[in-house]
């Protein structure tokens, strides 16, 4: 069962170095509210093939055949103060560590929101940048959000895969 970590207060926020900051990326036209589509139901994203997917944003670059899902889906992701969004079990890279989106929200704390997502196809050391300075997107995801699938995950990103 997944935790879904809540936006920490401001005393419990850790300060860190790593703070994330914004950078100037422009929007799409792709709406992320929850007004652009239905919600994702509570047992049905579970098994949902958009379970491990980012805002779909992030690949307003790609053409259609580059992306793995014909149709953007529906999910709940996390979202940072810059609005990076992915789902909780996503690996993103920030400023060189490697890790799941719920861990990096564990760090800055994040919101959960439903919006409509994919992801590209597997290509070797694919890195999609974020709307946070210093985070980027990976191609993979610990689908059970597992430390064992994020180790091995983390080694794959490692060596370039």
């Amino acid at each position: 069962m997944a935790v879904f970590p809540m936006k920490p207060s401001a005393e419990s926020t850790p300060k860190s170095s790593l703070e994330p900051s914004a950078e100037s990326l422009p929007d799409s036209s792709v709406q992320s509210s929850t007004e652009s589509g239905p919600e994702p139901s509570a047992q049905g994203d579970v098994d949902s093939p958009f379970r491990v997917c980012e805002d779909v944003r992030a690949w307003s670059a790609f053409q259609s055949h580059q992306l793995l899902f014909e149709k953007h889906g529906m999910a709940w992701v996390f979202c940072d103060a810059n609005e990076s969004c992915t789902t909780d079990g996503h690996m993103v890279v920030f400023r060189g560590q490697v890790m799941m989106m719920n861990k990096y929200c564990d760090i800055f704390g994040c919101e959960k929101r439903s919006m409509h997502v994919n992801s590209p196809r597997n290509t070797r050391g694919l890195r999609a940048q974020s709307r946070t300075g210093g985070l980027a997107y990976t191609v993979f995801a610990a689908k059970h959000e597992t430390r064992m699938e994020e180790g091995v995950l983390l080694v794959a990103i490692r060596l370039g895969l």
